[in-house]
């Protein structure tokens, strides 16, 4: 679920409106389990974590069951930049769960801009001046639009340790499309579509993903690193 503080719109209704949106996910929460015992809702909540908890359902871990972890994505890049652990321990130390059915989702990007806003402005610009530092690379004033083997300048080893660290993580790893294959953005297209490029089969023109010509078509996928 995308958004999920922002899932309840009220404007536009008459009068004075009370909706509680942690009374409609458990609901939703209960109406998805009675159907099918094993299904889970995956949810965008990005907020500090004291507030994150909320939409765990709190001690009764009753509303979403998996949550993006936004402050350890960011916690990662700022150490990253810094070649320094402290950062990520300290986020995984604030990553509390109240319940044996709660869980983080780590992750290292998404569709989005890399969003850094709940870094300081000092933070933030570390991780940009390390992965972003032309303004051309940047997004909103708190992000980067590229995707991590361009933010690593295609270097195999730095890539491999990035996501080795992903998926030695408590909880559970979230890869983007292409992540798996080195998928570099193209910062010629606008705004986030910049990482929103096409799957990349091959190392052939078009990137066996078109026989288009290229100057007719929105997007060209960025060349991936030698393997």
């Amino acid at each position: 679920m995308d958004a999920v503080p922002f899932l309840l719109e009220t404007g536009g209704i008459a009068g004075e409106v009370e909706i509680d949106p942690h009374d409609f996910l458990r609901d939703l929460r209960s109406f998805m389990s009675r159907r099918r015992g094993d299904v889970m809702m995956l949810g965008e909540v990005n907020l500090p974590h004291k507030d994150l908890q909320l939409f765990f359902g709190g001690p009764d871990g009753d509303e979403v069951q998996l949550l993006f972890n936004f402050i350890l994505m960011q916690s990662i890049y700022l150490g990253f930049a810094r070649q320094d652990a402290r950062p990520i321990a300290k986020a995984l130390r604030e990553t509390v769960r109240k319940t044996d059915d709660q869980q983080y989702a780590n992750f290292l990007r998404n569709h989005d801009e890399l969003t850094l806003d709940k870094l300081t402005d000092a933070q933030r610009k570390e991780v940009f001046d390390a992965f972003g530092p032309d303004e051309d690379m940047q997004l909103f004033g708190r992000g980067l639009r590229r995707r991590l083997p361009s933010m690593l300048d295609g270097d195999e080893q730095r890539i491999r340790m990035a996501y080795s660290l992903l998926l030695s993580l408590p909880g559970t790893p979230v890869l983007f499309y292409g992540e798996e294959i080195g998928l570099g953005d193209n910062l010629e297209i606008e705004g986030r579509l910049a990482v929103r490029v096409p799957m990349q089969w091959t190392s052939g023109p078009g990137g066996g993903f078109s026989t288009a010509d290229p100057s007719t078509s929105r997007f060209s996928p960025m060349p991936i690193s030698s393997p």
